[in-house]
């Protein structure tokens, strides 16, 4: 991912102290004819303003709006990467003898010394397309409802969407447990 490479170009040693949390923004859209997705890094420190970093984490060149152009180029790494952020919680930075700064999210055993280990916040942030993606709503459009997968010539009402059409949390949920079964 981005971030294992570019730490030494992201941030020098004493641009870490005094930092109290990181918070991780991430988000995407669908224009001109690409997809891109962007992440926006925060270092929060209690005594001083935040230092702000942004980078370009895709760029997929494509017409068409939809996930499958996603799963076939970035769409894995991303989520591979997001899970490792998430799965840790931790924004750990050690240096070591040749003064090169690493950058994990969990603790591990190494005998490099630490520049900083605070907490570390991921957000999702994007348009209503965007997180139905994300969410795994295939073939999800701006003109389809966001309660349910009918498609605009169906629109009745909710009240008459029978409920296995409905996205519903356990639907969310066996959506998850399809991505983690592999």
């Amino acid at each position: 991912m981005l971030l294992m490479n570019q730490i030494n170009v992201m941030v020098k040693p004493e641009d870490l102290e005094g930092v109290k949390a990181v918070d991780l923004c991430i988000g995407g859209d669908h224009g001109a004819g690409r997809f891109r997705m962007l992440l926006k890094i925060l270092l929060r420190f209690t005594s001083k303003p935040a230092i702000v970093k942004r980078y370009e984490v895709a760029n997929v060149l494509h017409s068409k709006d939809d996930i499958d152009v996603l799963h076939k180029t970035v769409l894995e790494k991303i989520i591979e990467g997001l899970r490792k952020i998430y799965d840790g919680g931790r924004f750990i930075v050690t240096m070591n003898e040749d003064r090169q700064l690493n950058l994990s999210f969990s603790h591990s055993l190494s005998e490099n010394l630490t520049i900083c280990d605070v907490p570390i916040r991921l957000f999702i942030n994007g348009d209503l397309k965007y997180f139905a993606q994300m969410l795994g709503r295939e073939g999800m459009s701006t003109s389809w409802c966001m309660w349910c997968e009918a498609h605009p010539n169906q629109w009745s009402g909710l009240f008459n969407v029978p409920m296995n059409q409905l996205w519903s949390i356990s639907k969310q949920q066996q959506f998850v447990q399809l991505i983690n079964s592999g």
